[in-house]
């Protein structure tokens, strides 16, 4: 599930209640448009190569879900928001939708996945612990690259 801080003016923000009347309308959306530069590709050329050379291609809505989108907090001028969506979910996408919808702009600050599939950052151990594992230890952390795969 990605964390999300986004930049909110207070202006914008006021008591919660205009914010939360926004992301309502977000919560199951049935599409979203892929934004320039992401790796969407056609024919296999990711849009923003073929962008780059002057070759406009029409983007096909996805169909996307939103489980989760939940505000955690508001210190101005950020926002936090945990968001649980479907595989091509464009999160900054969203935000800027938001942000839209406020009449103020917004845009993503920071953007961390901390679940993915089986695999939740929670399981996760610093550099510096890994660092000091065994071999043994570290065989027993390490999930081999076929079954990293297969769970893909």
């Amino acid at each position: 599930m990605p964390t999300v801080n986004w930049w909110l003016p207070a202006s914008a923000a006021g008591d919660g209640r205009t914010v939360e009347r926004c992301r309502r309308g977000l919560h199951g959306r049935p599409d979203a448009d892929a934004a320039d530069g992401f790796g969407v590709k056609k024919e296999g050329v990711p849009l923003y190569k073929l962008a780059r050379k002057g070759v406009e291609v029409p983007r096909e809505p996805r169909l996307i879900h939103i489980y989760k989108f939940e505000f955690s907090a508001y210190q101005e001028p950020l926002g936090h928001f945990q968001i649980a969506c479907t595989k091509g979910t464009y999160v900054r996408s969203l935000a800027h939708e938001l942000g839209q919808k406020l009449g103020c702009g917004a845009h993503l600050a920071t953007l961390r996945r901390a679940v993915s599939g089986k695999f939740d950052v929670k399981d996760a151990i610093p550099l510096e612990d890994a660092l000091r594992l065994t071999l043994d230890e570290l065989e027993k952390r390490v999930i081999p690259f076929l079954k990293l795969a297969a769970a893909g």
